[in-house]
């Protein structure tokens, strides 16, 4: 019994017919109605409460809010930190609840859809969210399948039919499904009265696996992914003017296999934003260690003044006034930790996302970039090392058939000619004339670019090798996976639909060579060859998968002798091959010739079956495929069986381009100091071939080939390379000595002249500095073999430490799961920012693995750009995106939480200086609700308008000094020290804005009448004092001055100066105490023009020391944007020209 109840479990059991209708459930399966929003309106409130008191700054604000609720425990009122708070809640609730509701439009609109169910024999229409597993379903053409459905029969008399997959995994070529023979005849009368039990695996994730069967009529039937169509999925016709079908549903709602991979992508963080959280603990502690010296001098003031301070009636018990005043000074000092921190952080980022989205310099065939997260938008500016994919990434992934090799014989060698005029860009594709005369009329062009006449020749001419020709050319034409579409834009061509490019190059090219592939059939194939229509029997078809590298089709010709054909890796079709067959040698030769152009190479085989071995190897298939436990592993043990002695074709070669730009990209960021990585599935020499036309290998560069089969050779060969790099390191240490003594470092050699050198001056400079030199030259190739020993946890770290000297590495022959250990080698063992690229699904876990993940909606779908960070339509705009908006965003985001702590610091530690004047009491300087406007009104729009538009050079001169972005992956500025730096500053101009104004009112009378100046007119001179400040020291920092700054930085200290003369005239108010100790005081103050000097020197007094470091650094040692500022003053009218009408 416990066997049975575990099977049923691992396996769905659905019930189809009229018991399975409405109303009678017999299914208890989940429902189809889905649900992506986050909240309720009942969950809302509370849900999203406890969501942002996750976060430690709205924690700690909320326990500092009760704090001031004690009578008598606050110095600074019972709402002056609740109600900024509950403003700061409010707008990110806003935010949540805005992104939320569109949610629930987009489930209303899913789960309103209508579809035709058939219910006790009759057609009815229903909801999405009412159709239950089991009920029959009808389908027509252009309509979206409400669920996971089982075909069972078409309007098709085979019962096929097609369907667009591009919401699941972005791919817009067509797919064929099929019902099964026993199904594909039923009338909608038939199925009025079907009966049938469907046994299935469990709701899951995998897009392209179903294993289940269905039970009818006493008998049972496999049904295999062929059957199933999923949810998101588009009913499509071909050539069929209508396409209907009727279908049975499986898998529905959230158990959906779409549903199932629509999981949010791993939560990232950014490295500023972790910094930041620790920054928040460093300052929670200060506060304490501040509140506690306070608490301590408060007790000891008390115990000395007891007699002399009887009126304040100090508590006898010293442990109830020490605990009772700690707490009184952590309200004090609550502001240390800036309240509107998070909120300018999440403006600042969206707005960052926005302008990536809208830049029209990223701009391809009407694709703009886009931000698919705001949280990551610094860690573009500190990438170090980036891991692109080739295929559709560094290429185009559209694939020209160029070459082949047909026994022995290599064809489609192009001529030098050619080949410079092909470089230099004049159209080379068209083919020679004698070619041109015998192709169809409609050849593709895109898909072929074939140069030579001798194939053709030597096929039509008798030569002793036109059978293997003929039979090459149809395994082109008849081994694939493609379907034909008629173009509805051009009525009578036709257009190949394929998973791969490669395959529809293939069939392109056999159209070309006079081998048209015209028909696809569940159960047959028909090629037309010399305007004669051929049909094969497609008996079997063993599909490609990435374990397997090949794909066998069994078809049985016209004269009934059945065939396998095979296509496929060079590595795995080698190993299958008869000891009997010929051209093993020079094919292998032409490979590497192919490969060393740069070109991806296929093998072709084919061998004829014995009728008999067939039958009994096809009783072993078909019970694999009706196999519901270990279905595709039992399948590929059964493929292993047939797909041997092989006799070997030929090989063919197609070209993937590079996209525009990918050099110039690749060089750019190479000056910029990040380091690539290649990691592709190619074989060696193509994906070296590849490296080096994109410039990612220079032949200058010293390249390291590790290529090993054993553990054992693998740790000798990285254990040799590692010695020989070490001996290289001492020699050029005892030879360079004297450079290196006399020679600034890299990063001074950097800060001082190198940016504003010519090429020639810095290559030469290079050469002069042979340690720096050596280093960069460096390369590392590893083919797939050796990854696999090379991550084994004994020997990564010695491929990671040898790796870490290269600037470039290529790693060949990789499967997904090897990209996603590359990238986590190098992310959990080195301090640095990785960015992995990629436009396939075969990239997604690579993507996810890396800090940042960026997509490229290419040729193979969109799965890769949904999994992402940030997607992009060309590889050349990830120099964009990191030198110009990733670097932007992490100088602003830097200056931003700098300032956020600075200020608040500046402010709040005036308080602390003022607790050794009044007795440590815990009596606040300012009046509680203007100090309660320094974080909310008169410095919180400013920096935001910092984060959002400020610029330090303009965007042409990041691209023409990439150097400048260097200082993102160092780190240099957001770290311990730069927030240290800030500190210590914010703390010197707190002091400064203190002390001065107590100097300078305390031995004169401030009023002219005689009158005697206040606390509260102390305080709000001190005050004004920081605001004018801290405002000040942000404008040093700004780089780039519009009328947006002018407007809100002065528009802020305008609205100060507003509040004060408001609230001056403003009685008190008790309901939340307005009014209290302000009145009339801003009016009796502006007649004193003491406090106008005052205001006047204190502030200068402050930032003097700012100025001259500012000065001084930049006029003796210079920062490389400091030299650009200068060069682009000298070149403003070209910075202006390149850069547009606002250069920065």
């Amino acid at each position: 019994m416990g066997r049975g109840t575990k099977k049923q479990q691992e396996q769905r059991t659905i019930e189809v017919g009229a018991e399975a209708g409405a109303g009678h459930h017999v299914n208890r399966h989940r429902d189809n109605y889905i649900s992506t929003s986050k909240y309720t309106l009942v969950s809302f409130v509370p849900k999203n409460l406890f969501e942002q008191f996750r976060r430690l700054a709205n924690f700690y604000f909320l326990v500092i809010s009760a704090l001031q609720l004690v009578p008598g425990l606050s110095p600074t009122g019972r709402y002056t930190t609740l109600e900024p708070l509950c403003l700061v809640l409010f707008i990110t609730a806003l935010k949540e609840a805005y992104e939320d509701i569109k949610r629930h439009k987009q489930d209303r609109e899913v789960n309103h859809r209508k579809v035709w169910v058939l219910r006790h024999g009759q057609l009815v229409q229903t909801q999405w969210q009412n159709l239950r597993t089991g009920e029959i379903v009808r389908l027509s053409n252009r309509e979206l399948i409400p669920a996971d459905v089982v075909v069972l029969t078409t309007s098709n008399t085979q019962g096929i039919c097609y369907i667009e997959t591009s919401q699941l995994d972005g791919e817009t070529n067509l797919k064929i499904k099929q019902a099964l023979e026993e199904t594909a005849k039923l009338t909608q009368e038939d199925l009025a009265n079907f009966q049938a039990t469907i046994t299935c695996e469990q709701p899951n994730n995998r897009l392209y696996n179903f294993d289940g069967n269905i039970a009818f009529g006493g008998m049972t039937y496999p049904l295999s992914p062929k059957q199933l169509l999923l949810r998101g999925a588009c009913l499509r016709n071909t050539k069929e003017l209508y396409t209907e079908l009727y279908t049975v549903t499986g898998f529905t709602g959230h158990d959906s296999k779409l549903l199932m991979n629509s999981r949010e992508t791993p939560l990232k963080r950014s490295n500023v934003e972790v910094v930041t959280n620790y920054n928040i603990f460093f300052m929670l502690f200060l506060e304490i260690g501040l509140a506690i010296v306070c608490s301590v001098g408060s007790t000891i003031w008390l115990s000395r003044n007891a007699n002399r301070a009887w009126y304040l009636h100090p508590d006898k018990k010293i442990t109830t006034t020490g605990i009772r005043n700690f707490l009184t000074f952590v309200i004090l000092f609550n502001n240390l930790i800036p309240i509107s921190l998070y909120v300018s952080m999440e403006c600042v980022k969206v707005l960052q996302a926005y302008f990536i989205n809208v830049d029209r310099f990223m701009v391809y065939n009407s694709t703009f970039a886009e931000a698919r997260t705001s949280n990551l938008n610094e860690e573009l500016g500190q990438v170090e090392y980036i891991f692109s994919d080739k295929t559709g990434t560094l290429t185009k992934n559209i694939m020209q058939f160029r070459k082949c090799s047909i026994a022995g014989v290599s064809y489609g060698n192009a001529s030098a000619e050619e080949s410079e005029a092909e470089a230099a860009g004049e159209d080379t594709a068209q083919p020679s004339v004698d070619i041109e005369m015998q192709q169809p009329a409609s050849f593709d062009k895109v898909h072929v670019n074939f140069q030579d006449v001798a194939l053709l020749h030597n096929l039509h001419s008798g030569h002793e090798t036109a059978d293997v020709i003929d039979r090459f050319i149809t395994v082109m034409a008849v081994c694939h996976a493609v379907i034909p579409e008629e173009n509805t834009d051009d009525p009578g061509k036709v257009i190949y639909q394929s998973a791969s490019p490669d395959e529809g190059a293939l069939v392109a090219a056999a159209k070309f060579l006079g081998y048209e592939f015209e028909e696809r059939t569940p159960h047959s194939v028909t090629i037309c060859v010399d305007g004669e229509k051929v049909n094969f029997d497609l008996l079997n078809t063993l599909d490609f998968t990435s374990s397997r590298k090949r794909m066998s089709v069994i078809v049985k010709t016209l004269d009934g002798r059945i065939v396998l054909f095979c296509k496929g890796a060079d590595s795995v079709i080698y190993e299958r091959l008869s000891p009997n067959t010929e051209y093993k040698d020079v094919t292998t030769q032409h490979l590497k010739e192919f490969a060393s152009e740069g070109l991806r190479t296929l093998v072709l085989a084919w061998t004829q079956l014995d009728s008999t071995a067939y039958e009994e190897w096809n009783k072993v298939f078909q019970e694999a495929v009706t196999s519901l436990e270990n279905r595709e592993k039992r399948l590929e043990d059964a493929a292993e069986l047939i797909e041997k002695d092989l006799f070997l074709l030929g090989a063919t070669a197609i070209e993937d381009q590079l996209q525009d730009g990918v050099p110039m990209a690749i060089r750019t960021l190479h000056q910029a100091g990040v380091k690539i990585w290649m990691l592709t599935g190619d074989k060696q020499e193509t994906a070296i071939n590849i490296a080096h036309s994109c410039k990612l290998l220079t032949s200058q560069m010293k390249v390291m080939v590790v290529n090993a089969t054993t553990v054992e050779e693998t740790a000798r060969t990285l254990a040799e390379y590692l010695q020989r790099r070490s001996d290289d390191t001492e020699t050029e240490a005892a030879t360079g000595a004297a450079v290196v003594s006399s020679s600034p470092s890299r990063e001074e050699s950097v800060s001082n002249t190198n940016l504003l050198r010519p090429d020639e001056e810095k290559e030469e400079s290079a050469a002069q500095q042979p340690n720096e030199a050596d280093r960069q030259e460096l390369a590392l190739v590893v083919d797939g073999e050796t990854l696999n020993y090379a991550l084994e946890d004994d020997l990564k770290l010695q491929l990671l430490a040898l790796a870490k000297q290269c600037v470039a590495v290529v790693c060949c022959r990789c499967s997904p799961l090897q990209k996603a250990r590359v990238v986590k080698l190098v992310r959990d063992n080195l301090k640095c920012i990785t960015l992995a690229i990629g436009d396939g699904a075969n990239d997604v876990s690579m993507i996810q693995s890396a800090h940042v993940g960026v997509g490229i909606n290419g040729e193979e779908g969109l799965q890769a750009a949904r999994s992402s960070d940030y997607a992009i339509s060309q590889f050349r705009f990830l120099s964009r995106l990191l030198l110009v908006h990733g670097r932007y965003a992490y100088r602003r985001i830097s200056i931003l939480i700098l300032f956020s702590f600075y200020k608040n610091v500046a402010l709040i530690m005036t308080q602390f200086w003022y607790s050794f004047s009044n007795g440590f009491s815990g009596q606040s300087l300012y009046e509680r609700w203007t100090l309660t406007m320094f974080n909310v009104l008169f410095t919180f729009v400013p920096v935001i308008v910092f984060g959002m538009f400020d610029k330090d050079v303009y965007e042409e001169s990041v691209f023409k000094f990439p150097q400048l972005y260097t200082r993102g992956p160092k780190r240099e500025l957001f770290n311990l020290r730069t927030f240290w730096t800030w500190l210590f500053n914010a703390l010197y101009h707190s002091l400064l804005c203190f002390a001065l104004p107590i100097l300078i009112t305390s031995h004169t009378n401030v009023f002219p009448n005689g009158w005697c100046i206040d606390v509260w007119g102390v305080g709000l001179i001190i005050y004004t004092c920081v605001i004018i400040t801290v405002n000040v020291k942000l404008f040093l920092e700004t780089g780039n001055w519009t009328w947006i700054n002018h407007l809100f930085y002065w528009g802020c200290i305008a609205a100060y100066v507003a509040w004060l003369l408001i609230y001056g005239i403003i009685w008190h108010f008790d309901l939340f105490g307005l009014g209290y100790g302000l009145y009339y005081l801003v009016y009796n103050l502006a007649r004193a023009p003491l406090v106008w000097l005052t205001l006047a020197v204190v502030p200068v007094a402050c930032l003097l020391r700012d100025i001259c470091w500012k000065f001084a650094q930049r006029t003796y040692w210079p920062l490389p944007h400091h030299q650009i500022q200068d060069w682009e003053r000298k070149h403003s009218h070209a910075c202006r020209t390149c850069c547009g009408k606002h250069p920065r």
